[in-house]
């Protein structure tokens, strides 16, 4: 018996061990469910200035270090990749992760970045970005006069055309992704339709680093109604039976005890 009840007792701690291990697996944090967000490309005064804002639209996404943000130059080859130092402070569903040219403090005094990337070289006439290239799922975005999507690894779609020549982005403008589809206040995988050209839209840039909490709101959940009911069989209608009397089939001699019988028919409440 004590054999019995040290093997009991073992086979115990193991599952527990496995139920506390599968909730530390789903709860850890991770870096590749989150899109590029913003993209400015700097000015033409302070062409540094640039910056890639990426979003995260799950919890937990802050362990960026693991990631590698990849800018590309208009015919797909690589411009800069370019890896964080480390994780970002704040993992909550929609906030962001700011990474800024060397001249960002020109054009943003009053915004520190999360990273830094001297080598951020960002065209507004052309170019894409991509995030992260190193994971799966890879999301990238485009614009302008960019001929290099068969060269990412995935896909942009037909690239952004914003207002500036030939489709660059305007000068002092940026390109942010629209989040309309579904729940219009609020990040979420299907507002990527894999198209550049239809999911971003030009904008005063206003770069969000990972700090300032996100100012997005999830929508209200639509309750199902109270009572569902059918044109066919409203809820708590009931059926009535109407009775007719009909008299017995005559019979050559029929008995003096021959009695009217009932027919009834189910109607149902209208």
């Amino acid at each position: 018996m004590p054999n019995r009840k040290s093997w009991l007792f073992a086979l115990v701690l193991s599952l527990v061990g496995l139920g506390l291990g599968g909730v530390a697996s789903s709860a850890s944090a991770t870096f590749h469910l989150i899109k590029v967000g913003e993209v400015f490309p700097g000015t033409v005064a302070d062409p540094q200035s640039g910056y890639v804002e990426l979003q995260m639209y799950v919890p937990f996404q802050n362990q960026v270090q693991e990631g590698e943000l990849r800018v590309y130059n208009a015919n797909g080859t690589i411009a800069s990749t370019f890896t964080p130092s480390s994780p970002v402070a704040n993992s909550d569903n929609q906030r962001t992760v700011l990474v800024a040219d060397s001249g960002f403090g020109s054009v943003f005094p009053s915004v520190a970045p999360d990273f830094t990337d001297t080598s951020l070289d960002l065209s507004a006439a052309a170019g894409a970005v991509c995030w992260p290239v190193n994971s799966s799922p890879i999301d990238c975005a485009s614009w302008g006069a960019f001929t290099g999507n068969a060269s990412l690894p995935s896909s942009a779609g037909s690239p952004f055309q914003g207002s500036g020549p030939s489709g660059a982005i305007a000068d002092g403008k940026a390109i942010i992704r629209s989040i309309s589809a579904g729940c219009p206040t609020f990040l979420e995988d299907g507002d990527d339709t894999g198209i550049s050209a239809a999911d971003f839209s030009e904008v005063t840039p206003n770069p969000q680093p990972n700090a300032l909490a996100p100012t997005q709101t999830p929508c209200a959940a639509t309750p199902p109604p109270a009572n569902p009911t059918s044109p066919i069989n409203p809820a708590g209608s009931v059926r009535k039976r109407k009775c007719k009397k009909r008299k017995a089939a005559p019979t050559p001699t029929p008995p003096a005890y021959a009695a009217k019988k009932k027919k009834c028919k189910k109607k149902r409440r209208r």
